[in-house]
């Protein structure tokens, strides 16, 4: 992440501090962190990864990302890192979902366990090309805990591959708190892009 970014979802501000977004509704995470911005040519390898099935670099990523953050207090406290799940199709499709990967590799590096503790509840059309406010509705209700028992009064790390407008990682640990008692999340992405 580059600084000054708001302190809260990471967004680039021209001094640090707090963003009007952030400040006027704060989000249901704590903090927001993402390891570089989507542009070439990470954005290139996060395609590939994801679409082109290239899940080697899954663990590249995941290692870039613990050797970031490992001494600024992101893992620090985390009981439980959770994947952003995909609904079944994708899965099928893809063979895997990308944000498994992820946890997996950083549970492996940070001796902290992972657990798909979120289901996507139904399919939805995919969130590229859609307008924030597009995007906001389209995933609402689209999270549901697997059970509140997995999650109930843990700090949780929430990894994603790719923050744009945050209605994915709002909505996930919005459902993470809501109606899976969390104590609190932090989110964790590989790349933040801008509508």
């Amino acid at each position: 992440m580059k600084s000054p970014a708001c302190r809260i979802c990471g967004h680039w501000l021209p001094v640090e501090d707090v963003c009007i977004e952030c400040a006027t509704e704060p989000p249901p995470f704590s903090l927001a962190v993402y390891v570089a911005l989507y542009k070439p040519p990470w954005d290139e390898a996060i395609i590939a990864f994801k679409y082109i099935g290239h899940k080697y670099l899954g663990r590249h990523f995941a290692h870039i990302a613990y050797h970031r953050f490992r001494t600024r207090g992101l893992f620090q406290g985390v009981h439980l890192i959770v994947p952003v799940p995909i609904d079944v199709l994708r899965k099928h499709h893809r063979g895997f979902n990308q944000c498994d990967i992820l946890a997996n590799e950083l549970s492996y590096l940070l001796d902290i366990p992972w657990a798909e503790a979120l289901i996507r509840t139904k399919f939805r059309p995919p969130q590229v090309g859609l307008s924030p406010a597009q995007r906001r509705e389209n995933i609402k209700g689209a999270f549901a805990p697997r059970s509140p028992r997995i999650t109930r009064g843990k700090v949780i790390l929430l990894v994603d591959d790719v923050y744009t407008t945050g209605a994915t990682v709002q909505e996930a640990a919005s459902t993470l708190k809501e109606e899976g008692e969390a104590a609190e999340v932090r989110v964790l992405t590989l790349a933040r892009s801008y509508p």
